[in-house]
């Protein structure tokens, strides 16, 4: 078995630093498009392959573009979310990486699956 991180493709967020970090639901650029086009040339993604994906717009499009044509499960869990397991529990996320709702998830990507135990925050 193989286990791969990855990141999502370069957001709108990362446009104007700092002042866009405050920049919220940013979706990817055009740049972050290309990137992952690239990403799927080069992981090739097969049927009983597993994702992942934080509840982010960014890494919902990544995962989008990445499993294109490909009948994988697609799983949306908090657990792989930015501020994931208190490593700082007294730190506020910041807007842009804050979570979608669990509604805009099941309405923007009926095809992926959700995570529902660890959803509880979402």
């Amino acid at each position: 078995m193989n286990l791969i991180m990855i990141r999502h493709g370069q957001g709108e967020h990362t446009l104007d630093l700092p002042r866009s970090l405050q920049h919220r639901d940013p979706s990817l650029t055009p740049l972050g498009i290309e990137q992952a086009r690239k990403l799927k040339a080069q992981f090739q993604l097969i049927e009983g392959d597993v994702i992942f994906i934080s509840p982010i717009r960014r890494t919902l499009e990544t995962s989008t573009i990445f499993s294109e044509g490909v009948n994988c499960r697609k799983i949306v869990s908090p657990l792989v979310s930015p501020r994931m397991f208190p490593i700082l529990p007294y730190k506020k996320t910041l807007h842009c990486d804050k979570i979608l709702a669990l509604e805009s998830i099941k309405n923007e990507y009926p095809t992926f699956e959700l995570d529902l135990e660890s959803s509880a925050e979402l």
